[in-house]
């Protein structure tokens, strides 16, 4: 009788771990998900439903991103992307653009600058994300910094771009 217990709770436990780590592939999977968004759902008229195709560079102000946070872009609907970088600059075609210039023409969206950094914190807030691009690759650019995308549940969807060894997050 007391191995039946026995071997009925140890079932019990490897089913709620089985569950568990269901759930957890499942989260991982819908962050990935959320992240390769193709934007069809925005509505925001300063953003275009689709990833425009130019190749493009970016390049920073203060490449070691120690300046104080500044607004450098606000979208219509309430948005605002900082940066601790300067001013963001965006080279397409050999002519030079600021990122608030860059993004109001369409000529890239938010997510062609995530799209070529690393994934490297995921918060489970609502969605936060922290990228991370180091300046090796020098067909993007070759400054080394962080994007912090914050989405949380019932607070701020701002951004910011920041040092890659900081560890002082906007959303956190």
């Amino acid at each position: 009788m007391k191995n039946n217990k026995t071997l009925l709770i140890s079932l019990v436990v490897l089913i709620l771990i089985g569950v568990s780590l269901i759930l957890v592939q499942l989260n991982e999977n819908n962050i990935r998900t959320d992240m390769k968004d193709n934007t069809t759902s925005r509505k925001t008229s300063k953003m275009t439903t689709t990833r425009p195709l130019k190749d493009f560079q970016l390049s920073l102000e203060n490449k070691s991103c120690n300046s104080k946070t500044k607004k450098i872009y606000e979208y219509e609907d309430g948005r605002i992307i900082y940066s601790r970088c300067g001013d963001i600059s965006i080279i397409i075609d050999d002519e030079t653009y600021t990122l608030k210039q860059a993004l109001d023409s369409g000529l890239i969206i938010i997510e062609n600058i995530t799209d070529k950094m690393t994934l490297t914190l995921a918060a489970f807030d609502g969605g936060t994300n922290v990228f991370e691009y180091r300046g090796s690759d020098e067909a993007f650019s070759t400054d080394s910094f962080q994007f912090e995308r914050c989405r949380e549940i019932q607070g701020s969807h701002d951004m910011l771009f920041l040092s890659i060894h900081s560890g002082n997050y906007m959303c956190a």
